[in-house]
This record gives structure tokens, sequence and C-alpha cells, in this order.
């Protein structure tokens, strides 16, 4: 499994800056230049290229992507706190399931399906800036930096238990969380 702990990922950064800018133009500069949906769009496609090459993958496409998923899900796991976040939000996961159905069949099915997924989220483009930086301390030092997991809880478990209705409002909490440093 090939994983480049070399790359630096920089599509979050960027799209933070811009969306700042965007937000702090004069109103007389208001229609000047891209909006905030045009650095969206550029951002969204930066993450996939940058998610492809550290795993070495043509596109999102590539069978090495979810080979890659499966190894570090196992990887992840084995750190304990990165393991606390992956089962406290399959918990929440499966507390929302017996919320809308009343029980679970196959518990333990679900549960292991829904970590796989869990792990997948992981990398998606909201948390992929702080999960690529576990997963190279991981590989690399085997431990990750308490700042680092601390940030990956806050994105992640304190993110899913919000459930924000609106991607602004995720793009506001996501700016007001960037400014904090890892």
């Amino acid at each position: 499994m090939f994983y480049d702990t070399n790359f630096k990922v920089r599509y979050y950064d960027i799209e933070t800056e811009l969306i700042t800018k965007i937000k702090n133009r004069l109103p007389e500069n208001a229609d000047l230049g891209y909006n905030i949906q045009d650095v969206m769009d550029i951002c969204s496609k930066l993450y996939k290229d940058e998610l492809t090459a550290v795993f070495g993958a043509v596109d999102i496409y590539d069978s090495k992507l979810p080979d890659g998923f499966k190894f570090l899900e196992d990887l992840l796991n084995s750190h304990p706190v990165i393991k606390e976040i992956i089962d406290e939000m399959t918990q929440i996961c499966i507390n929302e399931i017996i919320l809308e159905n009343g029980s679970i069949e196959n518990r333990e099915e679900k549960e292991n399906d829904i970590r796989e997924i869990i792990v997948i989220t992981l990398f998606s483009q909201h948390l992929f800036h702080i999960t690529h930086v576990c997963v190279c301390q991981l590989l690399e030092t085997g431990k990750i930096d308490e700042a680092v997991i601390t940030k990956l809880k806050k994105f992640s478990v304190d993110a899913f238990k919000q459930k924000p209705q609106t991607e602004e409002i995720v793009k506001d909490e996501t700016l007001n969380m960037n400014s904090e440093t890892i």
C-alpha cells in the first residue's frame, strides 16, 4: 500500500484564505473576480487531485483508494484515541438508526459497515487536511501529536454531533476552526 507521507495538502488552506478574502472584500469590490462558489468548485477539484496523489492513484475511481482506505482503517483503529473517535462516530450512527427504526438487525455487521464508512469519511474534503497529518505521523513515528488529535475530534465527532443544516454553516464553522493551527 502506497501513501505519500511527504505530500503537503494545500486545498484547505487555499480555500480558507480565498473565502476569507471574499468575505472581507469591500462592498464596492463585491463584483470583482471570483465568488465563494468559484472557490469551492476549484478547491473541490484540488482536494480530489490531492487525495488521489497521496495514494498514488490516477483518479478517484482508481482501486488504490479503496485498498488504501482498508489498510488505513486497520492502522487508524490501532491508535487508541483515533479508535475512540471512530467508535464514538459509529455509536452516533447506531443511535440514529435505533431512533428511526426502534431496533437494529445484525448490529455487529452494521457497526462494521458504519466503521468502514466513517474511515472513508475521515478522508472527505471536510477532514482530509487533518486526517492526512494523523496518518503521516502514525506511519512515520507510530504516534500522533495531541493537538492534531484534538483538532480531528473537533472537526469529526463534534461536527458530526452538530449536523450543520447548510453548507454556509459548515463553511463558517470551518473558517473559525481554521484559525487554530495544527
